[in-house]
């Protein structure tokens, strides 16, 4: 059977325009488990995704039909530029691959739609900027990348704002889709615009054949404001990082 679980689809006003009485935010997705949208299905049958963030863009960077209102409203603040919307839109799309990986709800995720279309009043559009090449959306590409790598990290923080200078837990969920044991170190780092890591800690890990395991990391708050990436990253022996990232923005006083 396969699922089509579209968070976003609420901020287009096509269909109902509320989650639990508000139109969805981006930290909502630190409540989720990956549960199927549609869970009623006859018994014995596993599940796919294949349909998952309402998000597309055309090749040029657009919105689409279906999109036209949903990045004025995600951008939170930041200006509605066609570099922003594609940043917005791989980091959305990473981190709900991630996301849908980590749970183990379904037997396979699948990402739509890889080569489909870019036409002018179309509804969705493929993730290509230059199509005869074979040139994917870099940023897009860079991020499915490690989305769906077989060692998966899931870093289950989506706050855009946070408080200077506060320790706080993060939660770290890894699958191995390996028929191998995966041991490693796990590493949580906070970056600073300019490239400097401003604050790092780190534990080892340890999974076994396909397994699955939650991690608990405690981090300090950068004390100077600004924009950061945070950044979760598991280095396993014999293999490349997995890189889980997410952006947010560090303020004093009282996060909203």
């Amino acid at each position: 059977m396969e699922d089509h679980t579209y968070f976003e689809e609420a901020l287009q006003g096509v269909f109902d325009a509320t989650k639990g009485g508000r139109p969805f935010r981006i930290a909502d997705l630190e409540g989720l488990d990956g549960a199927p949208a549609n869970p009623l299905t006859k018994s014995g049958h596993a599940k796919i995704i294949n349909e998952y963030g309402w998000l597309w863009l055309n090749r040029d960077g657009s919105p689409t039909l279906l999109t036209t209102n949903v990045y004025q409203q995600l951008l939170e603040g930041k200006p509605d530029t066609t570099e922003n919307r594609r940043q917005l839109y791989a980091r959305l799309m990473g981190g709900e691959t991630e996301l849908f990986r980590a749970y183990r709800r379904y037997a396979g995720v699948m990402m739509f739609p890889y080569l489909s279309t870019s036409a002018q009043g179309g509804f969705t559009a493929d993730q290509f900027i230059d199509l005869p090449k074979l040139k994917l959306e870099p940023d897009m590409a860079a991020a499915m990348e490690q989305a769906f790598k077989p060692l998966g990290v899931y870093l289950n923080f989506w706050q855009p704002v946070v408080q200077a200078g506060q320790t706080r837990p993060y939660t770290i969920h890894m699958v191995n889709d390996e028929d191998r044991p995966r041991p490693g170190t796990l590493r949580l780092t906070y970056t600073d615009a300019a490239g400097h890591e401003v604050a790092a800690q780190e534990r080892p890990f340890a999974l076994t054949a396909f397994g699955a395991q939650s991690y608990s990391l405690f981090l300090d708050t950068p004390k100077a404001v600004g924009a950061y990436t945070v950044r979760a990253s598991a280095q396993g022996e014999g293999g490349d990082a997995t890189v889980s990232t997410r952006d947010v923005r560090v303020q004093e006083g009282v996060v909203p």
